[in-house]
């Protein structure tokens, strides 16, 4: 089904380019199509997605889908970088200028925002749980463009940190624990489902754990 074209490709509407396929009348554009992917990859992992169930949910045909993105592994890249990169950037940035160049300022930021982010429940985020512990080469791209960057520049304001003595020598991986099972509950809770679920259930009670949660790694990192 992925490698399906168009039959009779000469074939089209008038003032449309021979092969390409016309976009369903009102139906979603490119970006919409993208992030409904992105929802169905997030629910049912890749191998459960499909071009044809999202095309028969989307009232598009899956010859458009072939067309857009020609198989579903590249639809999947497609997908992931226009969620990932946005967050990713938008998480460097509040490390790279801290309020009053004050880097624990940047590092505090940062952590409150992913789990502000978090607490959406984004699928690039239920995505990025699902399949973290795999080896398949989708993992690897998840851990190698976006989760591993993302903790290298956090190690980097915690060496600034540190040098300026305003942490205490804890080791980064420790942290880098924290952060992600802190952010794991709102996303994918796992063995903890029943409290993860009561907790999203809930505004005030997300509010009240991002405070624990930032109180706790705090003081905790504070150098006294």
């Amino acid at each position: 089904m992925l490698n399906k074209t168009p039959k009779g490709g000469s074939a089209g509407v008038a003032g449309r380019r021979p092969g390409r396929p016309a976009r369903d009348a009102g139906g979603p554009g490119r970006e919409a199509l993208l992030e409904a992917a992105l929802r169905q990859f997030a629910e049912s992992g890749y191998e459960g997605a499909s071009l044809r169930r999202l095309a028969s949910e989307l009232g598009v045909s899956d010859t458009l889908l072939v067309h857009y993105f020609g198989s579903k592994e590249a639809m999947w890249q497609e997908a992931v970088t226009l969620a990932a990169e946005p967050m990713e950037a938008q998480l460097r940035a509040v490390l790279e200028h801290p309020p009053g160049g004050d880097p624990l300022a940047g590092l505090r930021g940062s952590i409150r925002l992913v789990l502000q982010l978090a607490a959406t429940r984004p699928p690039i985020l239920r995505l990025a749980f699902r399949e973290e512990g795999g080896d398949s080469e989708r993992a690897r791209q998840l851990r190698e463009r976006f989760m591993e960057p993302y903790l290298d520049y956090v190690d980097t304001v915690l060496a600034q940190c540190r040098r300026r003595g305003l942490i205490v020598a804890t080791p980064d991986a420790s942290l880098h624990a924290m952060i992600v099972g802190a952010v794991r509950l709102l996303v994918e809770p796992g063995v903890l489902r029943r409290r993860g679920e009561a907790l999203r259930a809930d505004p005030t009670a997300q509010e009240r754990y991002i405070e624990g949660v930032m109180q706790l790694l705090f003081e905790g990192l504070r150098q006294r």
